[in-house]
């Protein structure tokens, strides 16, 4: 048996956001009846970086795969990403890798996924205002993938480096968007229908006081336990949902919150999957305040590379090696 390869390229060249977004909603429907592992994690503290790894089997289309995945806040300085990873998928039959794919592509391609498919759930469905509170590779598949489930008209950047904002805001162009650029996270905040924030911050940045009712958030930042994007008292009055309870109470949005007794992990509506399979309803009321945390699932990532290699095996994308 021969491994293909699927470098970023290949990836980028093949697969859809549109694509992306059904393979991820797919993914959750069939959740329950996926075998995941628990994530594991590796700290480089002299270096101030990770490695995580995990990995799912998804019986219902025959996927399995796992993802390493490394996060270092200096790598922008080296001129690499901050975040780096590979997906692995293997034949559960023989165990055998069959697949090789840049896990950074796709990471950005399905947390992007991911955020469109809890706010298609959970937003107002006339949404048409976005506010994003970062400007960076996570922020850009965010809005491409807000921009299939909704008819945007206004989009509002704010990010700590005004240079990042500019540079979002002309690259968005391609998605005939057009993005003002704010100077502060308020201004991104207010008036806006559906709030993304995509940072890596240990501090809130969006304030409660900002939040008024009908607004959905998604917070795709925080996946780590100390990281927090939101004002804990927003999550006190906001329908909460999550890509994985066990998971998010420890390294999601509401960790710190859950940490401080704010709210408990009780105060938790639903997991995505309860919500894209009907069993719990989504939005229920235009003034209902919604939060989606997604801090990430293996079921996710080995979805989204399923689609790719199918696709590349039916294009002829890729290269085909030797592995063994």
């Amino acid at each position: 048996m021969k491994t293909l390869l699927l470098t970023r390229s290949d990836i980028v060249s093949i697969l859809t956001m549109e694509e992306a977004i059904d393979a991820v909603e797919n993914a959750f429907k069939m959740k329950s009846a996926a075998e995941s592992s628990v994530k594991a994690w590796l700290f480089y503290k002299e270096h101030g970086g990770d490695l995580a790894c995990w990995s799912t089997y998804m019986r219902d289309i025959g996927a399995s795969g796992m993802k390493a995945i490394g996060y270092n806040t200096n790598n922008p300085r080296r001129g690499l990403p901050t975040i780096t990873a590979v997906i692995i998928l293997h034949d559960p039959e023989t165990s055998f890798p069959i697949s090789i794919l840049d896990g950074t592509s796709l990471t950005a391609m399905r947390t992007g996924a991911a955020g469109a498919v809890a706010a298609k759930h959970l937003a107002r469905r006339d949404s048409e205002v976005i506010g994003m509170i970062g400007a960076g590779v996570q922020a850009r598949t965010q809005l491409m993938g807000l921009n299939e489930i909704f008819e945007i008209e206004k989009v509002r950047v704010y990010d700590v480096s005004m240079d990042a904002g500019r540079k979002f805001s002309a690259e968005m162009e391609k998605l005939d968007l057009s993005v003002e650029v704010c100077t502060d996270a308020e201004a991104a905040v207010l008036g806006s229908d559906i709030v993304v924030t995509a940072t890596p911050s240990r501090e809130p940045i969006v304030m409660d006081g900002w939040v008024s009712p009908g607004l959905h958030i998604n917070a795709m930042g925080a996946d780590e336990p100390g990281k927090v994007e939101l004002d804990p008292l927003i999550l006190t009055r906001a329908k909460i949902v999550v890509d994985d309870l066990e998971d998010t109470v420890r390294r999601g949005e509401i960790n710190v919150a859950i940490s401080k007794g704010i709210i408990k992990a009780e105060d938790i509506y639903a997991d995505l999957e309860e919500i894209v399979t009907g069993k719990r309803p989504g939005r229920e009321s235009n003034r209902e305040i919604t939060v989606f945390d997604g801090a990430g699932v293996a079921i996710e990532d080995v979805a989204v590379a399923w689609e790719a290699y199918k696709k590349a095996e039916k294009e002829g994308a890729g290269d085909y090696i030797n592995l063994i």
